[in-house]
């Protein structure tokens, strides 16, 4: 279904699917690939701005290390924990 190219006549990958099937599709294709294969293109603004972060010193990022929200002790619970701990020590030398 569809116009098909013609397989005898191979072109080399370009545009997508579609284009390489209409008609006069292996002139198009020719004007396309060889102005394609010419030198570097020049980069976009944006492009060049991301090629300036790049080749610049890269800083040691700063961290403050907070525990995650659900990760949180709170004061009381320190202490228990501590206050646990040297009653276990405790039971231990006693017995």
């Amino acid at each position: 279904m569809g116009r098909k190219l013609d397989p005898t006549n191979k072109v080399k990958r370009g545009p997508g699917k579609k284009s390489r099937k209409q008609k006069g599709a292996e002139t198009e294709l020719a004007k396309f690939l060889t102005d394609e294969d010419n030198g570097a293109k020049r980069l976009s603004s944006r492009g060049r701005k991301r090629a300036a972060k790049r080749t610049q010193d890269k800083k040691p990022k700063v961290v403050d290390q907070k525990p995650a929200k659900g990760k949180q002790l709170h004061l009381f619970d320190l202490i228990s924990n501590v206050f646990d701990q040297i009653w276990h020590f405790c039971k231990l030398f006693a017995s």
